[in-house]
C-alpha cells in the first residue's frame, strides 16, 4: 500500500508476510525521518502551523517574491549595535547604517530628505551637505552639515526661476549683531532712532549683507555698520555709518575684511541741487515762491526728495552737509513788503535755501547776495520776513536765523508798478545757484520803459528815446560792477545812476548823471560804495 503524499510503500495486514513486512516498515520511517515538506517529501506547512519565536537567519539568501513587508510600529529607535535593520517607529521609516546611526527615511508621507544627506559633493572631513524644508515659513535651507553650524555656499549654474524665490530678511527696529550663523541676507531698517548693526567675523562668514533704510530717516538717524573686530571696511579701520534716506548699500567680506561693493547714495555725491524745481505765483497781491520737484511736483520722501548740499556752519570748516527736502515748502513775500522795489522797477527776486541746523528753509531777497551763490560761499544772517520788509540790502526769511549756510535756489523776474503789490505773475522763472549770471556777463538793449535795477557784471546800453532813464545801483557787495553805455542820439533826456541805499558814488555823490551822447561808465563797489572808474 502506497501513501499519498509521501509514497510510503507499508506493508497490508493480513497479506504481507512477515520478513518482508519488517523491511518496509523500516524503509517508511527512513522517509519520515528525511522529510523536508518539499514535494513528495510530506505536506505543506501552513502559516498557521508556524510559530517564529527567535530571529531567522536567511543563509545569505534573498527574500524574493514578497507580496508587502509589514514593519512593527516602535515607540523608539533601535539601539546603535544593531546594524543595517530597517524598521518603523512612530509610523515613520528608518534604518541603521553600518555605524549603527538611525537614519530617517520618511517625515510626514514624504522623502526625509534632510535625514537621508542625499546631496552629493566632495565633502571632507566627514560633513556631508543636507537640505532642509521649513513648512513654517516655507523655505528651503542648505546645510554643509547636519549641525548647522557651517553653511556652505551655493552656486547656481543655468538657473531657471519659474516660480517664486525668497531671500531671508530681516526687519530691525533696534540694533542688532549679525553672527557667522544667521539666515539674515537683507536688514530692513526702521530709522526712526540712530541703529547699529554689527557685523560677524569677516574670516568665518564670507557673506554679503543687504542694509536698507525702510523709513527714510537715514540723514538724520544714521545707520551705524560697526566692526566684529580690528578688520577694515572699504580700507579704513572704523566703524562706517550711511545717511542716505531710503538708501541701501551691500556689504561684502573676502574672509578678512568688509567692502562696501555697492550704495545708493546718489543724493550725496557732488555740490549740486538735485531734484529741485520751482514755482512763482502771485495770489492776493502776494509773491509765494514754492519749492518743487524738477516734475513739478511737492518734494516727498524717497525718490520725491530735493537733495540740497550747503557747506559748513563754522567758515573754517570745508566740508559739505546735505540737508533733504522731503515735503511741500514754501514762502510768500506778503503784501505791503517792497524788497526795495520803487516805482515802475522790473527786476529779479532771488531766493535762497538756508540750513537751519539740518532743517531747510527759504528766504528772499531783491538783490543776488554774493555770498550766497553756491555751496562754497559763506553764511548770512535774515531778517524777518514780513509787510515792513523794504530793504533791497537784505535777505529776508519767515523766521529770523543768524550766521546760517546759505545758497542761491532761484529767482524770479516780476514787475513792481506798485511797490508792494505783487499782482503781475512773473515773466521768467529761473532754477539754479547761479540764476543772476545766467543775465550777468551780457549785454542789455533798454529802451520803453524808465527804470530798471543794474545787475553785476552786465553792460546796458541806452537808446536815446523821449524816455527819461534811472538806473538803481545794487546794494553793495564787494567786486560788484557793471556798465552803462548811452547810443548815439539826442542827449536831451539824460540816465541817472542812483544808489539803493547810503553808500556814496564817487565818495560823496547820491547820484551819476550821464548827459552826454555816447557817454560810457563803468561802476566798481568795494563793498561800502561805488565809483566811477571809466
Amino acid at each position: 500500500m502506497t501513501t499519498p503524499l509521501m509514497n510510503l510503500d507499508l506493508p497490508v495486514v493480513s497479506v504481507t508476510a512477515g520478513p518482508l513486512w519488517a523491511t518496509m516498515l523500516n524503509a517508511a520511517q527512513n522517509l519520515i525521518d528525511s522529510h523536508d515538506h518539499t514535494s513528495g517529501k510530506g505536506s505543506k506547512v501552513p502559516t498557521a502551523g508556524i510559530l517564529i519565536n527567535a530571529n531567522l537567519e536567511m543563509n545569505s539568501f534573498d527574500l524574493t517574491e514578497i507580496h508587502a513587508l509589514a514593519l512593527d510600529n516602535l515607540s523608539a529607535t533601535l539601539g546603535a549595535s544593531l546594524v543595517g535593520r530597517l524598521y518603523q517607529v512612530n509610523k515613520e521609516l528608518y534604518y541603521n547604517d553600518g555605524n549603527g546611526t538611525a537614519v530617517k527615511m520618511t517625515n510626514a508621507g514624504a522623502v526625509n530628505v534632510s535625514g537621508s544627506n542625499g546631496i552629493g559633493g566632495d565633502y571632507g572631513g566627514g560633513n556631508p551637505a543636507s537640505l532642509n524644508f521649513v513648512e513654517a515659513t516655507s523655505t528651503y535651507e542648505f546645510y554643509e552639515n547636519a549641525s548647522s553650524v557651517n553653511r556652505g555656499n551655493i552656486l547656481f549654474r543655468g538657473l531657471d526661476m519659474s516660480g517664486r524665490a525668497a531671500i531671508a530678511s530681516t526687519a530691525l527696529a533696534g540694533n542688532l549683531t549679525i553672527t557667522s550663523t544667521d539666515d539674515t541676507f537683507i536688514v530692513n531698517v526702521d530709522t526712526s532712532a540712530v541703529r547699529t548693526i554689527t557685523l560677524p567675523d569677516p574670516t568665518l562668514a564670507k557673506r554679503l549683507f543687504i542694509i536698507k533704510d525702510v523709513t527714510g530717516s537715514a540723514d538724520v538717524n544714521g545707520i551705524v555698520i560697526a566692526r566684529f573686530g580690528s578688520e577694515q571696511i572699504d580700507g579704513v579701520a572704523a566703524n562706517y555709518t550711511f545717511s542716505v534716506p531710503f538708501g541701501s548699500l551691500i556689504i561684502s567680506s573676502n574672509g578678512t575684511n568688509w567692502f562696501v561693493v555697492n550704495r545708493n547714495e546718489n543724493y550725496q555725491r557732488g555740490t549740486e541741487v538735485k531734484n529741485l524745481g520751482l514755482t512763482a505765483t502771485v495770489g492776493s497781491n502776494a509773491l509765494t515762491f514754492a519749492l518743487k520737484q524738477r516734475n513739478g511736483s511737492d518734494p516727498t520722501t524717497g525718490q520725491g526728495m530735493v537733495c540740497i548740499p550747503f557747506r559748513h556752519a563754522t567758515l573754517t570748516n570745508g566740508q559739505t552737509n546735505i540737508r533733504y527736502v522731503k515735503s511741500a515748502l514754501s514762502i510768500t513775500i506778503p503784501s505791503g513788503a517792497t524788497l526795495g522795489f520803487s516805482s515802475a522797477y522790473d527786476d529779479f527776486v532771488y531766493l535762497y535755501a538756508i540750513d537751519n541746523a539740518g532743517t531747510v528753509e527759504l528766504a528772499v531777497s531783491a538783490s543776488a547776495l554774493w555770498a550766497a551763490e553756491n555751496v562754497t560761499a559763506g553764511t548770512v544772517s535774515t531778517t524777518l520776513l514780513d509787510t515792513a520788509s523794504d530793504d533791497a540790502g537784505r535777505i529776508y526769511s519767515a523766521t529770523q536765523r543768524s550766521n546760517v549756510p546759505c545758497r542761491m535756489i532761484g529767482a524770479c523776474f516780476i514787475a513792481a508798478s506798485t511797490p508792494g503789490t505783487w499782482a503781475s505773475s512773473p515773466s521768467w522763472v529761473f532754477v539754479g545757484d547761479r540764476v543772476h549770471e545766467s543775465f550777468n556777463r551780457r549785454t542789455a538793449m533798454v529802451s520803453g520803459v524808465s527804470n530798471i535795477n543794474a545787475h553785476h557784471d552786465q553792460i546796458y546800453i541806452k537808446a536815446l528815446d523821449a524816455t527819461t532813464y534811472n538806473i538803481q545801483l545794487p546794494i553793495a557787495q564787494h567786486g560788484f560792477k557793471f556798465t552803462v553805455k548811452r547810443s548815439s542820439g539826442s542827449a536831451s533826456n539824460n540816465i541817472t545812476i542812483v544808489r539803493a541805499g547810503s553808500e556814496n558814488i564817487d565818495e560823496a555823490a547820491a547820484s551819476y548823471v550821464m548827459s552826454t551822447s555816447l557817454q560810457s561808465a563803468t561802476f566798481f563797489c568795494d563793498g561800502t560804495n561805488w565809483f566811477v572808474i571809466s
